[in-house]
């Protein structure tokens, strides 16, 4: 989808924009923390704050996650992302700077489980060429995110020695 030169998105936009998407129709306000902890006590819980509760029609949403599945397939996108344990959903973006001799910039953007969404991801690059070049900042979010999880579900070390 094209905009032109005079489009501004801010990048927080377009991530709510597709966490809206990825959790199906339901768009929140962005946060960057759920709770803040203190000494191991949950001292403040960050609410999650709805802005819409249905942002478009069940069949756009459908034709989107076709879309965002299709960028995601393995002789495209996905290839970078084949070690994680998850799918994942994504587009890639390119904005032409109207500079001559000079790389356009480039946005990913990707959300993950794809079926069941848990984190959404926005990467941009000034002068980055295209999306797909981003899409390494996004497999490592999604690696360290995911190892994260998996640990947390076993195992808990907080100031132990030994």
């Amino acid at each position: 989808m094209g905009y032109g030169y005079v489009v501004e998105i801010p990048p927080i936009q377009t991530l709510t924009f597709y966490n809206g998407i990825a959790n199906r129709g339901k768009m929140v306000a962005p946060r960057f923390v759920d709770r803040i902890e203190r000494n191991g006590i949950v001292t403040e819980v960050k609410p999650t704050i709805t802005l819409l509760e249905h942002m478009c029609k069940e069949q756009t949403l459908d034709d989107l996650f076709k879309c965002l599945e299709a960028a995601a397939v393995p002789s495209r996108t996905s290839r970078k992302f084949a070690d994680l344990p998850v799918k994942i959903g994504c587009k890639t973006g390119t904005a032409q700077t109207g500079i001559p001799d000079t790389s356009d910039n480039a946005a990913f953007v990707c959300f993950a489980p794809k079926d069941d969404p848990q984190i959404a991801i926005a990467v941009y690059g000034e002068k980055a060429a295209h999306g797909n070049w981003l899409a390494p900042v996004a497999e490592d979010i999604l690696e360290a995110y995911f190892e994260q999880v998996s640990a947390s579900n076993v195992y808990t070390y907080e100031n132990q020695v030994g």
